[in-house]
């Protein structure tokens, strides 16, 4: 029996001691494995590695640097053509105002395809019907040279257009929302767009009908156009506010 206690007592001892050291084992085991866990990452061999900002990789400047290049050459590839769109524009007005001789027929030349193409805008210009060729109405030749005058505002401010005559572009269109009473309606923009674009290239020599004039004819005109409806609508909704606010 005493013996059997002993033996039985070495057994439980031996048991016991292997219990602890396979208790310490366990953890250090997990904690190895997530050592070589967060190890892996920085594997050269692996894309999904991290890339070592202060080393070369494969010969080359690391990835950073290597995609700020990049995105920089891409930058440098979109606004070199913008720049010769602008300065096409800039140089094709030119002739075409050495052509035409007077900006004020260049005007009336894009108002008559505006009242050729919608009769009706002849009540909202005080133009009588029958008026048909505006050259030869000279009450009429004020506002033609006026409207010109934005355009020519507009090609010779083409590099910094938004803060030089954004908020001017914005106030014309205030004020043409005050113009509904003689029959102006926002919807007439794009017929206004589509005859001032037209007649600007109809009217170009054909040297000067690069794609780059032609792109940035159309990119000017659409954003002059888009500020004077961004104008009316502003006017449109405070004078909505202050009817809500006149019937409280």
């Amino acid at each position: 029996m005493g013996n059997s206690h002993g033996h039985r007592s070495r057994a439980f001892s031996r048991q016991s001691t292997s219990s602890e050291q396979s208790n310490t084992t366990i953890p250090y085991r997990s904690q190895s494995v997530r050592v070589t866990a967060c190890r892996l990452p920085s594997s050269n061999s692996s894309t999904d590695s991290e890339p070592n900002n202060n080393q070369p990789i494969n010969g080359k400047s690391n990835s950073v640097s290597s995609a700020d290049h990049d995105v920089l050459q891409v930058a440098q590839r979109c606004v070199a053509p913008i720049k010769q769109r602008k300065e096409a524009v800039q140089q094709s007005w030119s002739v075409l105002l050495s052509l035409s001789g007077d900006i004020t027929q260049i005007g009336l030349g894009i108002y008559q395809k505006i009242f050729e193409a919608a009769p009706d805008l002849r009540a909202v210009f005080s133009v009588p019907e029958h008026v048909h060729d505006l050259q030869s109405y000279p009450d009429f030749h004020r506002s033609g040279k006026l409207f010109v005058s934005v355009i020519d505002l507009c090609v010779r401010s083409i590099h910094s257009l938004d803060s030089d005559m954004g908020p001017i572009l914005v106030m014309y269109g205030r004020r043409h929302f005050h113009r509904q009473e003689q029959g102006f309606r926002i919807q007439y923009l794009p017929l206004f767009e589509n005859c001032m674009i037209e007649y600007i290239v109809e009217n170009l020599p054909d040297e000067e009908k690069t794609n780059e004039a032609v792109i940035g004819w159309n990119n000017l005109i659409k954003y002059i156009c888009g500020k004077l409806a961004e104008g009316f609508q502003l006017e449109r909704m405070r004078n909505a506010h202050i009817r809500r606010k006149s019937v409280l």
